[in-house]
């Protein structure tokens, strides 16, 4: 499917700032324009400005941590200070913000004297008001912290291998009035799951309270590596919200706490034969050994997502401290005493294999990582890169032998957790769908009932231990049709006819869902009923994240058709990194909004939409073209749309919103016919998200009666006739 030509001939109509809009943030960068916006991205940065506003207290603080406690930044020194960070642009436009600022880094080599007496550091960034690039949280390291372009080269192979991995480049920062080169990187926070285009949900660490506390007391290199570890979410806030986040999350505990449980060496070494990705993770661990990142796998420095629509951790990419183009006999000789090292050395095996296989089926772009690497400021030539990769690839030849030689088949099954022989913790438990705090010894249990208990909960993680009741979440059903699973919760009525291709969902409590994941389906037509008297849930999503009744995950579509009628759940229908043609969606009577459509690139011939408690049609952060769209009666908006959409509309109708359209957050929009009656305000576009800019919105046939005249934040554009 191609881009949206979002480009037009009619002519602009002008910003008004005297006109609200409840949701809106304020403009982007002083009302700059979306043309201008649009090319505000990290590899057209030409300088970074960070002016601490309490300059004095700053450097007294630097100071102290720099000559303090030896080896090791204590973490009274990471108090955050008030700043203004200005960025310039090869555009010649600039952008300032008010932000937050601390020292980051567990190690004094994070701050660095320069010659001219004056102490500087790698810092950590929230932007309060704006964003560069989608992020809003982010470091600037010393560039010897993470081996300069070591890293760069690093993530950006981790991005080609299809890894998590937070943006990293090169940039030249001016600190206080010293302008030295730093690497920037976002942070592993919600904006850089979504930018992954995931929705946010658990992102994990082990808790390395008790590494740090036997370091400061200059305990021996053997006392810390055997120091206790558990894992932890992140996101604490998240998890809290309400018992679904909180469920999730106390899943996701369990599996990681599994891995480790189950190793024989848990300091840096996982198993992982209980998760269903263990193909990837073993990828994972044996890209980073090849790219001479094995400090990535250290079992402290590592991160995940759960991915809770595939029940999965996902590996994340973070501080790997690589130094792979050095080349040279001394990292074959670490590798080689790495593996010959490893407590589960068939785990390597398996995945060299597995990594060798994906990179025979789908080889690197070497084209395109030549412009990413300069892009981000690693200037390197086309032989130069070609050196770089091959021996990428003769060490994971090296891996590969090490681990053929060396090779035993220790540890096939997993271990049951053992919490009884852990003092000083409880547990978490779901039994029969309620949550528990209990007790390790007598197993005795407090049951956990709303938002303020999981919040206190959280806040305690470092003295829990959280795992899951034999009994399993959810009550699954799984139907193979072609190449695409089925998967249904808490079994609803499902009827598949092969000869005629249907498909048939009725939903009678509300706990029932249905999911579409993986694969294609062709030529099919769906419908889903739904009992109109199903009480709904009190959260957005329920335990596996699933904001539709009927959700479509990771599915191409060729000309099918689908129904529903009467949902319960935040979206009717939720299509998410999907792609395709769909030829007919009709959804009536939806208690909230009516088809939600995130992360995915779909062409749809036809839409109709009636009676939705809140938007009829949702688009997020993807590339849609609809050529016929009609809505009727949406309590809140006909048509939202944002997060960095591209969308084509050929005729728009409809009747009886709040609002006709909300165009948002960065995204380019074309209507070529908009016919609209009986709405209080036909067009908003506005900044609802700080990780995002103005918008643009073109129509080229323009019919809309409201009783409010447009909002059109200063920065977006709006043409029309």
């Amino acid at each position: 499917m191609s881009t949206p030509n979002i480009e037009s001939s009619v002519q602009e109509e002008q910003p008004q700032e005297n006109l609200s809009q409840p949701e809106s943030l304020k403009s982007y960068c002083n009302g700059l324009s979306y043309n201008e916006a649009e090319n505000h991205s990290l590899e057209n940065i030409n300088h970074i400005y960070v002016q601490i506003l309490d300059n004095r207290g700053w450097n007294l603080n630097l100071m102290s941590a720099y000559i303090d406690n030896g080896k090791i930044i204590d973490v009274k020194y990471k108090k955050k200070y008030d700043a203004e960070i200005k960025f310039t642009y090869k555009n010649n436009t600039e952008c300032t913000f008010s932000s937050r600022v601390r020292i980051n880094g567990d190690w004094v080599d994070h701050i660095k004297q320069l010659q001219n007496g004056q102490l500087i550091s790698s810092l950590d960034i929230e932007l309060i008001e704006g964003n560069v690039q989608n992020i809003t949280k982010f470091k600037l390291f010393l560039p010897e912290t993470r081996l300069s372009d070591n890293e760069i080269f690093v993530t950006t192979m981790m991005e080609q291998l299809g890894f998590l991995t937070p943006k990293t480049q090169k940039v030249y920062v001016n600190l206080n009035g010293n302008t030295s080169p730093f690497l920037f990187q976002e942070k592993i926070v919600k904006e850089m799951i979504e930018n992954n285009l995931y929705r946010e949900n658990a992102i994990l660490e082990f808790n390395e309270q008790e590494i740090w506390k036997n370091r400061l007391n200059f305990k021996s290199s053997e006392d810390v590596a055997q120091s206790p570890i558990y894992a932890k979410i992140n996101n604490l806030n998240w998890a809290s919200l309400n018992e679904y986040n909180f469920k999730g999350s106390v899943k996701a505990i369990q599996y990681l706490n599994q891995l480790l449980f189950d190793s024989k060496n848990q300091y840096d070494e996982l198993n992982f034969t209980s998760l269903k990705n263990r193909d990837q993770l073993l990828m994972f661990e044996v890209a980073n050994i090849a790219l001479s990142s094995e400090h990535a796998l250290v079992n402290h420095n590592r991160k995940f997502f759960y991915n809770p629509i595939k029940d999965i951790l996902e590996p994340i990419y973070y501080d790997g401290n690589s130094y792979i183009l050095e080349k040279g006999d001394d990292i074959a000789n670490y590798i080689t005493n790495y593996i010959n090292s490893r407590l589960h050395k068939n785990q390597i095996l398996l995945g060299v294999q597995l990594l060798n296989k994906k990179l025979d089926q789908n080889p690197i772009d070497k084209d395109e990582m030549l412009r990413e690497l300069n892009n981000k400021g690693f200037e390197v030539s086309n032989e130069e890169l070609n050196n770089h990769l091959n021996y990428f690839y003769e060490n994971l030849n090296l891996i590969f032998e090490v681990s053929i030689e060396s090779n035993s088949q220790e540890y096939l099954k997993g271990v049951t957790l053992n919490f009884t022989e852990i003092e000083n913790f409880t547990k978490l438990k779901i039994i029969e769908d309620l949550m528990y705090e209990c007790t390790i010894n007598d197993n005795s249990c407090v049951p956990l009932t709303d938002t303020e208990q999981y919040k206190e909960t959280n806040k305690q993680t470092k003295n829990i231990l959280i795992g899951l009741d034999s009994q399993p979440m959810n009550v699954t059903k799984n139907y193979l049709i072609e190449n695409t699973t089925l998967i249904t919760y808490y079994e609803p009525y499902v009827n598949i006819d092969i000869e005629s291709k249907t498909i048939e969902i009725i939903l009678t409590n509300n706990k029932q869902r249905a999911l579409f994941i993986d694969g294609k389906l062709e030529n099919w037509h769906i419908d889903v009923n739904i009992d109109e008297n199903i009480k709904t849930l009190d959260a957005r999503a329920n335990e596996n994240s699933l904001t539709g009744c009927t959700t479509f995950y990771s599915v191409e579509f060729n000309k099918i058709s689908i129904n529903s009628r009467n949902s319960f759940c935040e979206d009717s229908i939720n299509i998410m990194k999907s792609k395709g043609l769909i030829n007919y969606i009709e959804i009536n009577n939806s208690k909230f909004d009516g088809l939600d459509l995130d992360y995915s690139n779909i062409e749809i011939d036809k839409i109709d939409i009636n009676l939705s408690g809140n938007d009829c049609l949702d688009l997020s952060a993807g590339k849609y073209v609809i050529n016929a769209l009609n809505v009727n009666i949406c309590d809140d908006k006909g048509i939202s749309i944002g997060e960095r959409s591209q969308v084509l509309i050929e005729s728009f109708s409809g009747q009886s919103t709040f609002l006709a359209i909300a165009v948002k957050d960065s995204s380019a929009v074309l209507f070529e016919n908009f016919l609209f009656q009986n709405t209080n305000q036909c067009v908003a576009m506005y900044r609802k998200k700080p990780e995002f800019g103005p918008s643009k919105l073109n129509i080229n046939t323009y019919n809309c009666t409201s009783s409010e005249e447009d909002y059109i934040q200063v920065g977006s554009v709006f043409n029309s006739p």
